[in-house]
Protein backbone atom coordinates (compact mmCIF):
# COMPACT_ATOMS: atom_id res chain seq x y z
CA UNK A 1 0.00 0.00 0.00
CA UNK A 2 1.71 3.42 -1.32
CA UNK A 3 -0.16 5.13 1.55
CA UNK A 4 0.65 3.25 4.40
CA UNK A 5 1.56 4.25 7.25
CA UNK A 6 -0.62 7.42 5.75
CA UNK A 7 0.80 10.61 5.66
CA UNK A 8 -1.74 12.93 8.19
CA UNK A 9 -2.28 16.21 6.27
CA UNK A 10 -4.02 17.71 9.17
CA UNK A 11 -2.82 16.84 12.95
CA UNK A 12 -4.91 14.89 15.09
CA UNK A 13 -3.78 16.90 18.35
CA UNK A 14 -7.06 17.82 20.30
CA UNK A 15 -6.85 21.48 21.02
CA UNK A 16 -8.26 22.60 24.22
CA UNK A 17 -11.04 24.51 23.62
CA UNK A 18 -11.06 28.87 25.38
CA UNK A 19 -14.88 29.98 24.01
CA UNK A 20 -15.32 33.45 22.61
CA UNK A 21 -16.71 36.02 24.80
CA UNK A 22 -15.03 34.58 27.74
CA UNK A 23 -15.64 36.46 30.96
CA UNK A 24 -19.07 36.51 29.83
CA UNK A 25 -20.03 33.39 27.75
CA UNK A 26 -20.30 31.79 30.86
CA UNK A 27 -23.36 33.21 32.13
CA UNK A 28 -25.42 31.99 29.29
CA UNK A 29 -23.98 28.32 28.93
CA UNK A 30 -23.20 26.24 31.88
CA UNK A 31 -21.45 23.24 29.22
CA UNK A 32 -18.75 24.11 26.65
CA UNK A 33 -17.03 21.42 24.35
CA UNK A 34 -13.51 20.45 25.91
CA UNK A 35 -11.43 20.40 22.98
CA UNK A 36 -11.62 20.97 19.07
CA UNK A 37 -9.77 19.68 16.06
CA UNK A 38 -8.16 22.42 13.49
CA UNK A 39 -10.20 21.92 10.27
CA UNK A 40 -10.83 25.33 8.39
CA UNK A 41 -8.90 27.83 6.84
CA UNK A 42 -9.91 31.12 8.99
CA UNK A 43 -10.56 33.68 9.52
CA UNK A 44 -11.95 34.19 6.21
CA UNK A 45 -11.83 37.99 4.94
CA UNK A 46 -15.14 39.91 4.25
CA UNK A 47 -14.75 42.62 1.15
CA UNK A 48 -17.38 44.65 -0.67
CA UNK A 49 -19.43 42.93 -2.76
CA UNK A 50 -22.44 45.47 -4.45
CA UNK A 51 -24.49 48.26 -4.03
CA UNK A 52 -27.81 47.25 -5.36
CA UNK A 53 -31.61 47.71 -4.44
CA UNK A 54 -30.78 50.04 -2.04
CA UNK A 55 -28.48 48.08 -0.02
CA UNK A 56 -24.71 48.30 0.54
CA UNK A 57 -23.61 44.62 0.85
CA UNK A 58 -20.32 43.07 2.21
CA UNK A 59 -19.56 39.08 1.15
CA UNK A 60 -17.51 36.96 4.01
CA UNK A 61 -15.84 34.42 2.07
CA UNK A 62 -16.67 31.18 4.38
CA UNK A 63 -16.18 29.57 0.79
CA UNK A 64 -12.59 30.34 1.61
CA UNK A 65 -12.22 27.89 4.56
CA UNK A 66 -10.79 25.20 2.38
CA UNK A 67 -10.98 23.44 -0.85
CA UNK A 68 -12.63 19.76 0.37
CA UNK A 69 -13.98 21.17 3.34
CA UNK A 70 -15.27 24.61 2.30
CA UNK A 71 -17.92 26.48 4.01
CA UNK A 72 -19.63 27.06 7.23
CA UNK A 73 -19.43 22.99 7.29
CA UNK A 74 -15.61 22.41 8.22
CA UNK A 75 -16.35 24.84 11.64
CA UNK A 76 -19.35 22.18 12.72
CA UNK A 77 -16.37 19.05 12.25
CA UNK A 78 -13.86 20.47 14.59
CA UNK A 79 -16.08 20.24 17.37
CA UNK A 80 -17.93 17.05 16.20
CA UNK A 81 -14.20 15.21 15.15
CA UNK A 82 -12.80 16.02 18.34
CA UNK A 83 -15.52 14.38 19.90
CA UNK A 84 -15.43 10.92 17.87
CA UNK A 85 -11.49 11.34 18.75
CA UNK A 86 -11.98 11.47 22.06
CA UNK A 87 -14.68 8.47 22.31
CA UNK A 88 -11.96 6.74 20.61
CA UNK A 89 -14.30 6.10 16.67
CA UNK A 90 -12.35 4.42 14.57
CA UNK A 91 -15.25 5.35 11.63
CA UNK A 92 -18.18 8.50 11.28
CA UNK A 93 -21.95 7.75 10.09
CA UNK A 94 -23.59 10.97 8.74
CA UNK A 95 -26.24 11.57 6.52
CA UNK A 96 -27.42 13.96 3.80
CA UNK A 97 -28.60 14.61 0.60
CA UNK A 98 -26.44 13.18 -2.76
CA UNK A 99 -25.00 16.20 -3.10
CA UNK A 100 -24.66 17.00 0.43
CA UNK A 101 -22.32 19.65 1.21
CA UNK A 102 -21.94 18.61 4.98
CA UNK A 103 -21.12 15.22 3.92
CA UNK A 104 -18.57 15.71 1.38
CA UNK A 105 -17.25 17.47 4.19
CA UNK A 106 -17.72 15.19 6.90
CA UNK A 107 -15.85 12.22 3.99
CA UNK A 108 -12.68 14.72 3.29
CA UNK A 109 -12.32 15.35 7.47
CA UNK A 110 -12.38 11.93 8.51
CA UNK A 111 -10.08 10.94 5.85
CA UNK A 112 -7.65 14.20 6.86
CA UNK A 113 -7.86 12.45 10.57
CA UNK A 114 -8.19 8.74 9.46
CA UNK A 115 -10.65 7.78 9.94
CA UNK A 116 -13.69 5.93 7.91
CA UNK A 117 -16.35 7.56 6.47
CA UNK A 118 -19.68 6.11 5.97
CA UNK A 119 -22.46 8.44 4.14
CA UNK A 120 -25.95 7.72 3.87
CA UNK A 121 -27.13 9.68 0.97
CA UNK A 122 -30.67 10.61 -0.26
CA UNK A 123 -31.13 11.11 -3.70
CA UNK A 124 -33.52 13.72 -4.70
CA UNK A 125 -33.21 13.03 -8.15
CA UNK A 126 -32.82 17.03 -9.18
CA UNK A 127 -29.20 16.17 -10.17
CA UNK A 128 -26.74 13.77 -12.00
CA UNK A 129 -25.50 12.06 -8.84
CA UNK A 130 -22.55 10.74 -10.58
CA UNK A 131 -21.06 13.99 -10.22
CA UNK A 132 -20.52 17.14 -7.85
CA UNK A 133 -20.20 16.12 -4.53
CA UNK A 134 -21.25 12.87 -4.86
CA UNK A 135 -18.07 11.92 -7.14
CA UNK A 136 -15.71 13.59 -4.33
CA UNK A 137 -17.16 11.55 -1.83
CA UNK A 138 -16.66 8.69 -4.49
CA UNK A 139 -12.88 9.58 -4.98
CA UNK A 140 -11.64 9.92 -1.41
CA UNK A 141 -12.96 6.30 -0.81
CA UNK A 142 -16.44 6.74 1.60
CA UNK A 143 -18.49 3.84 1.82
CA UNK A 144 -21.55 5.26 0.14
CA UNK A 145 -25.36 3.98 0.80
CA UNK A 146 -27.97 5.48 -1.25
CA UNK A 147 -31.43 5.67 -0.59
CA UNK A 148 -34.65 7.23 -1.76
CA UNK A 149 -36.73 10.07 -0.07
CA UNK A 150 -39.38 7.47 0.99
CA UNK A 151 -36.69 5.21 2.73
CA UNK A 152 -35.64 8.05 4.32
CA UNK A 153 -38.51 10.11 5.64
CA UNK A 154 -39.22 6.03 6.68
CA UNK A 155 -36.38 6.16 8.95
CA UNK A 156 -37.42 9.21 11.09
CA UNK A 157 -35.23 12.58 11.56
CA UNK A 158 -32.43 12.95 9.81
CA UNK A 159 -32.92 9.15 8.81
CA UNK A 160 -31.70 8.32 12.21
CA UNK A 161 -32.94 4.82 12.95
CA UNK A 162 -31.44 3.90 9.50
CA UNK A 163 -28.40 5.43 10.85
CA UNK A 164 -27.91 3.51 14.21
CA UNK A 165 -28.92 0.04 12.83
CA UNK A 166 -25.90 0.98 10.44
CA UNK A 167 -24.08 1.96 13.51
CA UNK A 168 -25.10 -1.03 14.88
CA UNK A 169 -23.80 -3.26 12.09
CA UNK A 170 -20.44 -1.67 12.06
CA UNK A 171 -20.18 -2.24 15.80
CA UNK A 172 -21.06 -5.60 15.74
CA UNK A 173 -18.28 -6.33 13.16
CA UNK A 174 -15.77 -5.04 15.73
CA UNK A 175 -15.36 -1.18 14.77
CA UNK A 176 -15.95 1.94 17.01
CA UNK A 177 -18.53 3.86 15.06
CA UNK A 178 -19.33 7.72 15.53
CA UNK A 179 -22.68 8.94 14.51
CA UNK A 180 -22.60 12.54 12.90
CA UNK A 181 -26.45 13.99 12.59
CA UNK A 182 -27.94 15.34 9.51
CA UNK A 183 -26.01 18.78 8.36
CA UNK A 184 -23.58 18.10 11.81
CA UNK A 185 -26.52 20.13 13.47
CA UNK A 186 -26.52 19.02 17.26
CA UNK A 187 -24.88 21.42 20.31
CA UNK A 188 -21.23 20.44 18.93
CA UNK A 189 -21.83 21.81 15.93
CA UNK A 190 -23.50 25.34 16.95
CA UNK A 191 -19.72 25.93 18.41
CA UNK A 192 -18.53 26.11 15.17
CA UNK A 193 -21.69 28.76 14.93
CA UNK A 194 -21.02 30.64 17.35
CA UNK A 195 -16.94 30.69 16.69
CA UNK A 196 -17.93 31.96 12.76
CA UNK A 197 -20.31 34.87 14.58
CA UNK A 198 -17.90 36.16 17.08
CA UNK A 199 -15.75 36.35 14.11
CA UNK A 200 -17.83 37.93 11.77
CA UNK A 201 -19.60 40.08 13.85
CA UNK A 202 -15.75 41.71 15.00
CA UNK A 203 -15.59 42.06 11.72
CA UNK A 204 -18.98 44.08 10.73
CA UNK A 205 -17.95 46.18 13.54
CA UNK A 206 -14.86 47.43 12.56
CA UNK A 207 -16.84 48.31 8.93
CA UNK A 208 -20.09 49.26 10.65
CA UNK A 209 -22.51 46.69 9.06
CA UNK A 210 -25.51 46.62 10.93
CA UNK A 211 -27.16 43.11 9.79
CA UNK A 212 -25.89 39.73 8.76
CA UNK A 213 -27.79 37.66 5.98
CA UNK A 214 -26.84 34.04 5.43
CA UNK A 215 -29.03 30.43 4.10
CA UNK A 216 -30.52 28.28 6.96
CA UNK A 217 -30.53 24.50 6.08
CA UNK A 218 -30.40 22.87 9.66
CA UNK A 219 -30.32 25.60 11.79
CA UNK A 220 -27.34 25.80 14.12
CA UNK A 221 -24.87 27.68 11.84
CA UNK A 222 -27.70 30.09 11.93
CA UNK A 223 -28.48 30.04 15.46
CA UNK A 224 -24.87 30.47 16.17
CA UNK A 225 -23.92 33.14 14.45
CA UNK A 226 -27.14 35.08 16.45
CA UNK A 227 -25.73 33.65 19.76
CA UNK A 228 -22.53 35.55 19.32
CA UNK A 229 -24.23 38.94 17.61
CA UNK A 230 -26.18 38.60 21.43
CA UNK A 231 -22.92 37.88 23.35
CA UNK A 232 -21.29 40.86 21.13
CA UNK A 233 -24.54 43.44 22.89
CA UNK A 234 -27.17 42.64 20.44
CA UNK A 235 -26.66 45.91 17.89
CA UNK A 236 -26.18 43.31 14.91
CA UNK A 237 -29.40 41.86 13.56
CA UNK A 238 -28.74 38.21 12.30
CA UNK A 239 -31.44 36.90 9.48
CA UNK A 240 -31.54 32.90 8.06
CA UNK A 241 -33.07 32.34 4.63
CA UNK A 242 -34.34 28.72 5.17
CA UNK A 243 -33.70 26.90 2.76
CA UNK A 244 -35.95 23.48 3.37
CA UNK A 245 -37.86 24.33 6.20
CA UNK A 246 -40.33 26.89 7.91
CA UNK A 247 -39.14 29.37 9.98
CA UNK A 248 -41.23 27.73 12.69
CA UNK A 249 -40.11 24.34 12.11
CA UNK A 250 -36.13 26.10 12.26
CA UNK A 251 -36.77 28.07 15.33
CA UNK A 252 -38.27 25.02 17.21
CA UNK A 253 -35.55 22.39 16.05
CA UNK A 254 -32.98 25.30 17.18
CA UNK A 255 -34.89 25.77 20.98
CA UNK A 256 -34.04 21.85 20.94
CA UNK A 257 -30.47 22.11 20.18
CA UNK A 258 -30.41 25.26 22.96
CA UNK A 259 -31.77 23.31 25.31
CA UNK A 260 -28.79 20.57 24.44
CA UNK A 261 -26.09 23.21 24.53
CA UNK A 262 -27.52 24.00 28.13
CA UNK A 263 -27.71 27.58 26.88
CA UNK A 264 -29.67 30.28 29.40
CA UNK A 265 -30.44 33.01 27.13
CA UNK A 266 -32.64 33.95 24.51
CA UNK A 267 -34.42 31.94 22.75
CA UNK A 268 -34.12 31.24 18.96
CA UNK A 269 -37.24 33.09 18.28
CA UNK A 270 -35.35 36.58 19.32
CA UNK A 271 -31.76 35.52 18.50
CA UNK A 272 -32.76 35.20 15.07
CA UNK A 273 -35.49 36.25 12.24
CA UNK A 274 -36.11 33.65 9.99
CA UNK A 275 -37.15 33.86 6.39
CA UNK A 276 -39.12 31.06 3.92
CA UNK A 277 -36.97 30.95 0.66
CA UNK A 278 -37.40 27.00 0.25
CA UNK A 279 -38.71 27.75 -3.29
CA UNK A 280 -39.92 24.65 -5.09
CA UNK A 281 -38.07 22.40 -3.02
CA UNK A 282 -35.07 21.52 -0.80
CA UNK A 283 -31.95 21.72 -3.47
CA UNK A 284 -34.38 22.75 -6.32
CA UNK A 285 -33.67 25.20 -8.92
CA UNK A 286 -35.57 27.41 -11.43
CA UNK A 287 -34.14 28.83 -14.17
CA UNK A 288 -34.92 32.38 -13.18
CA UNK A 289 -32.52 31.21 -10.24
CA UNK A 290 -29.42 29.63 -12.71
CA UNK A 291 -30.21 32.80 -14.74
CA UNK A 292 -29.56 35.06 -11.24
CA UNK A 293 -26.51 32.56 -10.17
CA UNK A 294 -24.97 32.91 -13.77
CA UNK A 295 -25.35 37.27 -13.64
CA UNK A 296 -23.96 36.95 -10.06
CA UNK A 297 -20.90 34.82 -11.66
CA UNK A 298 -20.24 37.08 -14.34
CA UNK A 299 -20.69 40.45 -12.98
CA UNK A 300 -18.77 39.94 -9.42
CA UNK A 301 -16.65 36.50 -10.00
CA UNK A 302 -18.76 34.94 -7.09
CA UNK A 303 -19.86 31.76 -7.47
CA UNK A 304 -22.96 30.69 -5.48
CA UNK A 305 -25.09 27.12 -5.58
CA UNK A 306 -28.80 26.54 -6.08
CA UNK A 307 -29.28 25.09 -2.49
CA UNK A 308 -28.27 27.45 -0.01
CA UNK A 309 -26.62 30.81 -1.08
CA UNK A 310 -27.96 31.55 -4.59
CA UNK A 311 -31.56 30.88 -2.79
CA UNK A 312 -30.70 33.38 -0.08
CA UNK A 313 -28.64 36.21 -2.01
CA UNK A 314 -31.98 35.59 -4.72
CA UNK A 315 -34.31 36.69 -1.19
CA UNK A 316 -31.12 39.48 0.22
CA UNK A 317 -30.74 41.08 -3.50
CA UNK A 318 -34.73 41.14 -4.00
CA UNK A 319 -34.04 39.49 -7.23
CA UNK A 320 -37.25 38.17 -7.87
CA UNK A 321 -39.05 34.78 -8.59
CA UNK A 322 -39.64 32.57 -5.40
CA UNK A 323 -40.72 33.44 -2.53
CA UNK A 324 -41.66 36.76 -3.12
CA UNK A 325 -43.26 38.23 0.22
CA UNK A 326 -40.19 36.61 2.04
CA UNK A 327 -38.28 38.52 0.08
CA UNK A 328 -40.40 41.45 0.23
CA UNK A 329 -40.37 41.39 4.11
CA UNK A 330 -36.32 40.46 4.44
CA UNK A 331 -35.94 43.73 2.21
CA UNK A 332 -38.30 45.79 4.20
CA UNK A 333 -35.74 44.92 7.66
CA UNK A 334 -32.35 45.81 5.46
CA UNK A 335 -33.47 49.03 3.43
CA UNK A 336 -31.11 51.69 3.34
CA UNK A 337 -28.24 49.34 5.87
CA UNK A 338 -24.83 48.05 5.31
CA UNK A 339 -25.20 44.46 5.34
CA UNK A 340 -22.90 41.15 5.41
CA UNK A 341 -23.50 38.49 3.11
CA UNK A 342 -22.36 35.23 4.72
CA UNK A 343 -21.22 33.08 1.76
CA UNK A 344 -21.73 29.42 2.95
CA UNK A 345 -19.63 27.35 0.42
CA UNK A 346 -21.40 24.90 -2.01
CA UNK A 347 -19.45 24.87 -5.26
CA UNK A 348 -19.26 20.98 -5.26
CA UNK A 349 -22.67 20.44 -6.19
CA UNK A 350 -22.89 22.96 -9.25
CA UNK A 351 -21.40 20.69 -11.23
CA UNK A 352 -23.43 18.33 -10.87
CA UNK A 353 -26.65 20.42 -12.01
CA UNK A 354 -27.03 20.61 -16.61
CA UNK A 355 -28.41 23.88 -16.30
CA UNK A 356 -25.52 25.04 -15.79
CA UNK A 357 -23.91 23.15 -19.06
CA UNK A 358 -23.27 25.95 -21.65
CA UNK A 359 -25.04 25.61 -24.56
CA UNK A 360 -24.15 23.46 -27.74
CA UNK A 361 -23.82 25.66 -30.83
Amino acid sequence: DLLSPRPMLFSRQLHTYTPPFLGHVELFFSKFPAYRVKLANNPTPIHHWTTYNNLDVFIKREDFSGVELSGNKARKLEFIFADAIVKKADCVLTVGGTQSNHARATAFAARHLNLQPYLLLRNDNVSDISQGNYLLDSICGADITVITVKEYLAAGTGAIRRLEQMAEDLADSGKSPYIIPVGGSNWLGLWGGVELGAEAVAQCKSEGITDIVLACGTGSTTLGVGIAAHLAGGDIKVHGCGVCDTPEWFHGHNNKILEEACWHGPRSEELVSLYHCKGRGYARTTEAQVDFIKSVAAETGVVLDTTYTGKAACALLGAGGENVESQELLQSQLRGKKVLFLHTGGLGSVFSYKEFAPTQG
